[in-house]
């Protein structure tokens, strides 16, 4: 059962939270614990909040700035601030030294141990997805003292960083000339390109940082425009949920709304669906990588190709639901697969090639949207599918659900050593 506390009580939380912080910086993830309450309670919305609006529209994005403003007001004291992001995302004054002890290595507190193991644990995942090597170019979001961007110049990429802190921007430019790495920091806002219009990444990285952006739409347009083909977006340690209460918005628990309080800064959360069409709107497939070293989600986002070819692996497996790993055939489906179709631009349909190269017919139902068709594949046969898209209304990613019985070939082939659960082949997408 949810225990609430009511926004009248976010006063008295702002001010016990700065003075956790002025004892002990590490404490401010226990800040639950003032409250008395297991488990730990949220905020509940006031009743004037509106958030049955259409999420991609003006009006809800002024909804949350009306509650983001009502939670700061009591916090600071003041009355009808307005959201500023030069104003309002500056990190408090850092008094280590940013070479010796950047960001969580002079943290002293008794989980900051604990603490470190998951960011380098986390750092982990984001080197070995992000598909760098030395001489490639990488752009990294909300840096802040530069734990990924510091250890990835160190290995020869050439790394750029945008902060709107004035602070972290000065310990990346400290690390980069004591290092010599191709290390550049950038002060400006989220979405700018600091190299100019035209410059393409190999990757660009958002480490607890894609979360402080409200007007994340316009900025996923941006980023789209500034990705190499076949290169990845990575968001790492972002508050994405299967089953947020809205489709975006802000994060109820007693740490944010102290943040959020004491400090003005944006702490969003999102619905994955919300912001996997998101993405999608601007040509980008947001899927979740499965398996992390830290158990802590990462998303990447890559751009939609025209043609999947399924034997060259063109879709990443995590991309996938209910499939085996690419062959020099295709892709084996299970039972049940899902397929995530994002449109194309200029694009109204994409067509779905299929074959069974089992020894017996195959009964396969297709679901698409409302639309459901059903066939029968023999034995060597191929089949295409034809998918009508509407790319102008949400969402804008349908799930192709491909059901089909399964063989285990082991079991029915003579000779087979095959002891999975096949399904039927998927070869190629292609969008027209």
């Amino acid at each position: 059962m949810t225990a609430y506390f009511e926004i009248e009580d976010v006063s008295w939380i702002a001010s016990e939270a700065r003075r956790i912080w002025a004892n002990d910086p590490g404490e401010h993830n226990r800040l639950y614990h003032l409250m008395g309450q297991q488990p730990e309670p949220e905020l509940r919305l006031p009743p004037w909040l509106d958030l049955s609006m259409d999420p991609y529209g003006p009006d809800y994005h002024n909804e949350i700035l009306k509650l983001w403003q009502a939670v700061f007001d009591r916090g600071s004291g003041t009355a009808g601030a307005h959201y500023d992001i030069g104003e309002h995302e500056q990190d408090a004054a850092y008094n280590e030294c940013p070479i010796r002890f950047p960001g969580y290595f002079a943290r002293r507190d008794p989980g900051a141990v604990q603490h470190a193991g998951y960011e380098l644990a986390m750092l982990g995942d984001i080197f070995l997805h992000s598909g760098l090597s030395s001489g490639k170019h990488a752009l990294e979001y909300g840096s802040g003292p530069g734990n990924v961007a510091i250890n990835l110049a160190r290995m020869g990429v050439s790394v750029d960083t945008v902060d709107i802190s004035t602070t972290y921007c000065d310990h990346i430019a400290r690390n980069a000339e004591f290092y010599g790495t191709a290390l550049t920091p950038f002060n400006l806002p989220f979405g700018a390109n600091p190299r100019g219009e035209d410059f393409r990444y190999d990757c660009i990285i958002f480490h607890a940082a894609f979360h402080h952006s409200l007007d994340h739409a316009a900025l996923i347009g941006s980023i789209a425009r500034q990705l190499k083909d076949d290169c990845v977006i990575l968001l790492s340690n972002e508050p994405i949920y299967d089953d947020f209460y809205c489709p975006w918005g802000l994060r109820l628990d007693p740490e944010c709304i102290s943040v959020i309080a004491g400090r003005g800064w944006m702490e969003l959360g999102f619905r994955f669906d919300y912001l996997r069409n998101q993405f999608c709107r601007h040509g980008l497939h947001l899927y979740r990588i499965r398996q992390t070293f830290s158990g802590i989600p990462l998303y990447a986002a890559r751009k939609v190709a025209g043609h999947i070819s399924f034997a060259l692996g063109d879709y990443p497996a995590d991309m996938l639901n209910g499939v085996h790993g690419p062959e020099p055939i295709g892709t084996w489906t299970t039972g049940s697969a899902s397929i995530p179709i994002a449109p194309v631009a200029g694009a109204n349909k994409v067509v779905v090639q299929l074959a069974n190269f089992l020894p017996f017919e195959q009964e396969v139902t297709c679901l698409f949207g409302e639309d459901r068709t059903s066939m029968s594949l023999p034995s060597g046969g191929e089949a295409t599918i034809e998918l009508l898209l509407n790319p102008s209304q949400p969402p804008f990613v349908i799930d192709l659900i491909l059901q089909s019985s399964v063989v285990r070939p082991s079991e029915r082939v003579a000779g087979s050593t095959d002891d999975r659960e096949l399904g039927i082949l998927l070869r190629s997408l292609t969008y027209s």
